[in-house]
């Protein structure tokens, strides 16, 4: 009489395997594009969030030291440009004269008398988005409210709408989104 041995193994046939694979795979592609649109929501969301943050500490700032406050637009990060484009930077500063202009005399002493003191910097967004504003600089007084008022928008290329921060008349600023 003969005996049947059965013999069990552990593990996957390599049919298994390469249908494993291939689920697999086409999930991954059906999920890539929408992971890479959250990341770019999430990068928007981010520097907006950084610039809303950065212009309610230039009013702050204002009202704290009873002096004027500026923040514009940099590309060097130690000068204001005229450029109405943020997405390279931008310095916030206490302006002694409120003219939106950045003066030092370039010694090693910051924050001397009659001289403007540096506050904060930020270098360049990132890649993907691209913000502006209707103002190069903005600058508020000693009761933290602006000179002018400012409309910044911020975007990336995969969304049509675009995310808005808008400074009003009395300094402060909210955010509206569309995207």
């Amino acid at each position: 009489m003969m005996q049947k041995h059965w013999l069990f193994e552990n593990g996957f046939s390599l049919i298994e395997l390469i249908i494993s694979i291939s689920i697999l795979g086409i999930l991954l592609t059906l999920a890539a594009p929408s992971f890479i649109s959250t990341v770019q929501r999430n990068q928007l969301s981010s520097s907006v969030s950084e610039l809303h943050s950065i212009l309610s500490l230039s009013r702050s700032e204002a009202i704290k030291r009873a002096s004027y406050t500026t923040l514009c637009a940099s590309s060097d990060l130690m000068n204001c440009s005229d450029s109405m484009s943020w997405s390279n930077g931008w310095i916030l500063f206490m302006d002694n004269d409120g003219d939106g202009i950045f003066e030092d005399d370039g010694d090693a002493v910051l924050c001397e008398i009659n001289e403007d003191c540096l506050l904060k910097l930020s270098d360049s967004l990132s890649i993907n988005v691209v913000l502006t504003a209707n103002v190069s600089f903005i600058t508020f007084d000693l009761n933290g409210l602006p000179i002018a008022t400012a409309n910044y928008t911020a975007s990336i290329t995969s969304c049509s709408n675009d995310t808005k921060i808008i400074v009003n008349t009395t300094g402060r600023s909210h955010v509206q989104s569309d995207c």
